[in-house]
């Protein structure tokens, strides 16, 4: 079996096939989407965002991203897919996936735990984005995986989301197999315990292997241009939906030492909290622009323990309060006819 290198720069044009393979026509689907079939290579977030609204309007699905996430199939998304598939055990094959995910999405972040009678999978985004395509389509498409390696229903305890409900509860419900809730400070599948211990009978050491030293030669690629500076960027924002924004937090992600930490950052010019504050803002400026997203969850989100705190901080970037900022920057785009 081959695995192709299938890189998140890819994600546009994947979600474009997805779509028509799903019954989309080509044409009407380009045209409302509003670019040309030789701009799927220019890869965008805005992009997939007009793929996703123009598919759920061609296909009259609401639930267009679960409905594509259903037919995510591990076996198709290269490397990634090839290694989840090729694990010794559906723990370790969601384990080795969240982390390489980055080579096949690379605006998605991944938490797992577990405690006596669960399994965690907690997922954010981690740049200045939120939409609830992207989530849905995630969280499904992770639970079409590990039923596809498990080779049966594997159903869900419960599913809840950031955003608010987007079309009927039924829909949801048939998606996962289980209650989900809405609003809530977390994006995250609860799984039993025990899924994380079933097996395929099929498992090859060898063929993992191969495919593991794959994918660790494509993040060494993928990272090799990377600043200091980035990379400090990037951690935060992953630790930011955790909670665990402490200098002495990001320093052990980062494998270095909190004095050495620090040291990097200065020959930027930056301290800690200088870089923790850019990241929260431009996270919460982009936020607010979302019509579905809400502010209480946007403090949890940025790990403020409240809104009053938020609210201060956003105040000292912009010198207006949330809801002030929101409604000035809506009449601004109302009166320029941006929609």
């Amino acid at each position: 079996m081959k695995y192709t290198y299938e890189l998140a720069s890819q994600t546009t044009e994947a979600i474009f096939n997805a779509l028509l393979k799903a019954g989309a026509e080509k044409k009407q689907l380009l045209e409302l989407a509003g670019f040309s079939e030789q701009q799927l290579s220019d890869d965008s977030y805005d992009k997939h965002t007009r793929l996703w609204q123009a598919g759920e309007k061609l296909l009259n699905r609401p639930d267009i991203a679960l409905y594509i996430g259903g037919r995510n199939s591990p076996f198709e998304r290269g490397v990634v897919g090839g290694l989840f598939i090729c694990s010794e055990t559906l723990g370790d094959a969601v384990k080795v996936a969240s982390r390489y995910l980055h080579i096949l999405v690379d605006y998605i972040d991944i938490e797992l735990s577990t405690d006596s009678k669960y399994f965690y999978f907690k997922f954010s985004y981690s740049r200045e984005i939120f939409s609830h395509y992207g989530l849905e389509h995630h969280s499904k498409s992770v639970l079409n995986w590990m039923r596809t390696y498990a080779g049966k229903p594997i159903k869900p305890c419960r599913v809840q989301f950031q955003f608010q409900r987007q079309y009927s509860q039924h829909l949801y419900t048939s998606a996962f197999d289980c209650h989900v809730d809405f609003e809530q400070k977390e994006n995250m599948l609860v799984f039993p315990l025990a899924v994380q211990g079933v097996q395929r009978t099929n498992y090859s050491q060898y063929i993992r292997d191969l495919l593991l030293s794959q994918a660790q030669q494509i993040d060494s690629f993928l990272t090799k241009n990377e600043s200091f500076l980035d990379k400090a960027e990037k951690v935060i924002k992953v630790s930011i939906h955790q909670r665990r924004t402490s200098s002495t937090d990001i320093a052990r992600k980062l494998n270095l030492s909190q004095r050495t930490y620090h040291r990097k950052l200065s020959n930027y010019g930056v301290t800690h909290q200088q870089l923790l504050d850019r990241v929260r803002k431009e996270i919460a400026m982009s936020y607010l622009l979302e019509p579905n997203s809400c502010i209480k969850y946007i403090t949890y989100h940025l790990g403020y323990s409240d809104f009053s705190s938020f609210s201060r901080a956003f105040k000292r970037w912009t010198g207006d309060a949330p809801s002030n900022y929101v409604s000035k920057l809506k009449k601004l785009l109302e009166a320029n006819n941006v929609p």
